[in-house]
């Protein structure tokens, strides 16, 4: 069910400095820097117990000092240095302030770190995202020296995507855990760069078909598509204006990668015996496809607290404003159909006929779907949105005869039809003459209905005066 595409991963290349130990929210300057036998004597002293006057000497001397920043590279005291991060936030906020600025400096330029770092796990960004002090917020938002210390974990996930992928570089399923988490919890507190980064780094993982099957059955599947509806929440309520197109040409490409990784996990070989059809998560994504209602906010919400996450309460309700038309809320709400379409469509394709009937015979899933591409405005602005609707479609028509006739009754079929296969985009119009097959394939009712389109698409195509209906769906 995937389109041909680009590569839509965040080409960003992060350029990191030493980081210093001015305080915020105004750095203090002029500070001397310490000699190389203070910083000597402050690393020798070095332990989980450690004081803030240790830290922060070992913070500006590995500033200064490439030679000091080295020896914190090193497994053991980058372990030293996680923890008194960790440990601080309950005894010292100067403490995890000095350590996190330690484990920046032993980062830069060093990808044997930034992995020792990735291989102990992520707890303590979360425990230091999650924290409601103004010092440590602002640690983890920006710096003057280095920009953002979310670049920093980019860094230090950067090594990801230059290795070759094996079983045996595998995170561990808690770190991971701890991976997926970042953005849900830094969701309504990041500029959207920095939580555009927070999206690439959880992206250069799950990319991986390594980490896809680990995802999968560790049930964590419900985690990346609340990171696709955060995403999604962040283009839909920024104001308008020029900001507006800047966040939505930002986002909008990690948005389309959640989509395609949420399809490759869910054409996984291990997918429908850990999220069988009557799961809770496939239930909910077959009520959204057939009522095309919104993700809301809460709803993800919940979906993270079944995943086993304890998420902490979302204190923003993202609701449709009053006012708004019942067409704003599809075209809200089109894009997240679209990605429950590549997960349940890619379920569909192992399932045996018999389960698909009542999809279209009962609970008429695919209505909503003719409803929305018939609307031409919707499949014109996002190729995601048609692509997977016409995939999702042909997964429907399998089952029988029956099942075809029903699926393309009334005028909103034919006009969704049309609008696909005579799209901008040549996958497109490629998408709707298949789905045009599908439908018609032993179906002489159909192919009565759609034979005037489908002379018009053979004769637009090069072909003869008629469309020969003979492909089963794939």
């Amino acid at each position: 069910m995937r389109i041909n595409r680009a590569n839509h991963s965040r080409e960003k290349q992060i350029r990191m400095q030493p980081i210093s130990n001015d305080p915020p929210p105004e750095p203090q300057h002029g500070k001397n820097t310490p000699d190389l036998q203070q910083v000597e004597a402050a690393l020798q002293s070095l332990q989980i117990g450690s004081g803030n006057a240790a830290l922060s000497t070992l913070a500006a001397g590995s500033k200064a000092y490439p030679d000091i920043r080295a020896r914190l590279a090193t497994p053991d005291v980058l372990r030293t240095l996680v923890e008194a991060a960790e440990c601080g936030l309950n005894d010292s906020l100067e403490t995890t302030a000095a350590a996190l600025r330690c484990i920046g400096n032993a980062c830069i330029d060093n990808d044997v770190a930034r992995e020792t770092i990735a291989g102990l796990g992520f707890s303590w960004a979360v425990l230091c995202l999650r924290h409601d002090n103004e010092e440590i917020s602002w640690l983890m938002i920006k710096s003057k020296d280095t920009g953002t210390l979310i670049d920093l974990l980019f860094w230090i996930t950067g090594y990801k995507v230059t290795i070759q992928n094996a079983d045996s570089d595998l995170l561990s399923d808690e770190s991971v855990l701890e991976l997926l988490m970042l953005p849900y919890y830094y969701h309504n507190i990041a500029t959207v760069e920095d939580f555009a980064i927070l999206l690439e780094i959880c992206l250069s993982f799950l990319r991986d078909p390594s980490v896809q099957r680990q995802v999968v059955k560790s049930r964590y599947v419900a985690c990346v598509w609340q990171m696709f509806v955060d995403c999604k929440d962040r283009m839909d309520h920024c104001q308008a204006g020029e900001y507006a197109q800047e966040t939505k040409e930002l986002l909008k490409p990690l948005s389309t990668s959640l989509i395609w990784c949420l399809s490759d996990i869910a054409a996984s070989e291990d997918f429908t015996q850990q999220y069988p059809p009557s799961s809770a998560f496939i239930e909910r994504l077959l009520s959204l496809i057939a009522s095309g209602g919104e993700e809301t906010g809460t709803k993800s919400k919940d979906a993270i607290e079944q995943a086993g996450l304890g998420a902490r309460q979302r204190t923003e309700s993202h609701t449709i404003p009053e006012g708004n038309t019942s067409n704003e809320t599809e075209r809200r709400s089109a894009r997240s159909i679209a990605a429950a379409c590549q997960i349940v469509g890619n379920m569909l394709r192992v399932l045996p006929p018999q389960d698909i009937t009542p999809l279209v015979m009962t609970r008429k899933i695919h209505a909503k779907l003719w409803h929305i591409l018939a609307a031409r405005t919707y499949a014109d602005d996002d190729d995601d949105v048609a692509h997977s609707f016409a995939g999702f479609l042909v997964q429907l028509t399998r089952p029988s005869v029956e099942v075809r006739e029903f699926q393309a009754e009334g005028v909103e079929a034919e006009e969704a039809l049309r609008v696909l296969c005579e799209h901008k985009t040549p996958q497109i119009r490629q998408d709707g003459i298949r789905l045009l097959r599908a439908l018609g394939k032993e179906c002489p009712v159909n192919q009565e209905r759609f034979r005037g389109l489908a002379a018009r698409v053979a004769g637009g195509s090069g072909g003869g005066t008629g469309l020969q209906i003979e492909a089963a769906p794939a």
